[in-house]
């Protein structure tokens, strides 16, 4: 199944989260996976902020995959635990590279398709629902439009924190952010 991630989106059984003229932001369930889209114009960058207690985990998607981890302070801003570790830059579906998707998806616990693959401006992401335990989450978007690199969408829009933010939108996050996940979407899992 995390072999079939392409970059074409079946919206089949997909839940919407926020819909404008520019993007369609949706999700749907289905056995032990989580799957987020992303249907918008062309994008440089697709980054996913998920809030689970005092972490948030930020799920990138570019030219290559990377994640990074988090951890809330006292005084409340968010320190980076991890930086992103890129890999999976390849776009191709010979046999070699499915197997290298299928090993990043089960050490990680998630895949997407890079910005290269299928078609313009849709971006998949798989997740192993175990890696939200309790089934709530609390998400955000960064998105890198290729049309204006330097404006990141922020959805909410209402969020105009830390994953919203170009340096980690971008791949090169600060040690810590200011996350005001109060205004991020709520979801709860099937």
């Amino acid at each position: 199944m995390v072999a079939t991630i392409d970059g074409n989106i079946d919206t089949l059984a997909m839940n919407n989260i926020s819909k404008s003229n520019k993007t369609n932001f949706s999700y749907k369930t289905l056995d032990d996976f989580v799957y987020f889209s992303i249907d918008s114009e062309e994008l440089y960058v697709a980054s996913i902020c998920i809030c689970s207690n005092d972490t948030i985990s930020v799920y990138h998607s570019s030219a290559a995959l990377g994640d990074a981890l988090y951890k809330k302070l006292p005084e409340g801003n968010w320190q980076k635990n991890e930086t992103f570790e890129w890999d999976m830059r390849e776009t191709d579906t010979s046999n070699e590279t499915v197997e290298k998707r299928i090993h990043f998806y089960q050490k990680n616990g998630w895949i997407a398709n890079t910005m290269a693959m299928g078609k313009t401006g849709e971006t998949e992401f798989i997740f192993n629902k175990s890696l939200f335990k309790n089934g709530k989450l609390t998400i955000a978007l960064g998105l890198m439009y290729a049309h204006d690199p330097e404006n990141i969408l922020a959805l909410p829009t209402t969020s105009k924190d830390g994953c919203g933010s170009l340096s980690l939108v971008s791949g090169s996050p600060e040690k810590s952010y200011k996350f005001d996940t109060d205004n991020w979407f709520s979801l709860t899992l099937e």
